[in-house]
C-alpha cells in the first residue's frame, strides 16, 4: 500500500513538472516575442531588423544575389500628431504598420519599425528596379488607407539594393537607403526615390 501511495505521488508531481515546464515554455516563447517585437505596432522592432538584415546580408553574400532595403517615414508625422493628437498618430502609425507587413512575402523578408515614424523593409533576393515596385505599390497602398480611415498622411520612401561583398557591409547599404529617403522629402514627399548606381557603398 505505502508503495503504491509513493507511485501514485510521484506520478502526480510528475504531471505537476510536465505542467509547470510547459506553462515556463510558453512564457519564455512570450518574453522571446516581445524582445524582437514593436509594442505599438506590432511588427518586429530594430532589435529584429538589425538581425534580418544581417541574415539577409549572408544569404545573398553566399548566393550572389541582391539584397534591397525600402526605408520610409510618414509625412509630417509630428504636424499630425500636434493635429489630432499622440492617440491619433499611434493609429496612423499602427495602420501605416500592417501595410507593411502585409508587403512581407518570403520568410526572409522582414517589415519593421525602425524608430518613431520610420519603417524597413529587408528584401533578399530582389534587385533595386523590383524593391522599386514594391516600395510604389506600398505607398500607394498606404495612402489608400490612411484616406479611407478619415486619417490624412502618406509616406515616403528610399530604395537601395546591392550584391554583398566581402568589402562591403550592411550599415551602408541603411546609409543608402536613408539618403534615398532623404531625397524623397525633398522632393516634396508622398514618393519614392532609389539610390541608384552612383551612390557607392
Amino acid at each position: 500500500w505505502r508503495h503504491r501511495q509513493v507511485m501514485l505521488r510521484n506520478r502526480e508531481l510528475g504531471r505537476r513538472i510536465a505542467v509547470r515546464t510547459d506553462e515556463l515554455e510558453v512564457a519564455n516563447a512570450r518574453l522571446s516575442a516581445l524582445a524582437i517585437t514593436d509594442g505599438l505596432t506590432g511588427i518586429a522592432n530594430r532589435h529584429a531588423l538589425e538581425r534580418a538584415l544581417a541574415r539577409g546580408w549572408q544569404r545573398c553574400l553566399h548566393s550572389g544575389e541582391s539584397l534591397a532595403v525600402v526605408m520610409a517615414d510618414v509625412d509630417r508625422f509630428k504636424q499630425f500628431n500636434d493635429t489630432h493628437g499622440h492617440q491619433a498618430g499611434d493609429v496612423q502609425l499602427q495602420r501605416v504598420a500592417a501595410q507593411f507587413a502585409r508587403e512581407v512575402a518570403g520568410v526572409d523578408e522582414l517589415a519593421a519599425r525602425y524608430g518613431g515614424e520610420e519603417f524597413v523593409l529587408i528584401l533578399p533576393g530582389l534587385s533595386e528596379a523590383a524593391a522599386m515596385q514594391r516600395a510604389e505599390r506600398l505607398r500607394l497602398r498606404v495612402a489608400r488607407v490612411l484616406e479611407d480611415a478619415g486619417l490624412p498622411g502618406s509616406i515616403s520612401l528610399g530604395v537601395a539594393a546591392v550584391v554583398p561583398s566581402a568589402d562591403s557591409e550592411p550599415a551602408a547599404l541603411m546609409r543608402r537607403a536613408d539618403a534615398a529617403l532623404y531625397r524623397a522629402k525633398q522632393a516634396g514627399r508622398n514618393c519614392v526615390e532609389r539610390a541608384g548606381d552612383s551612390a557607392s557603398l
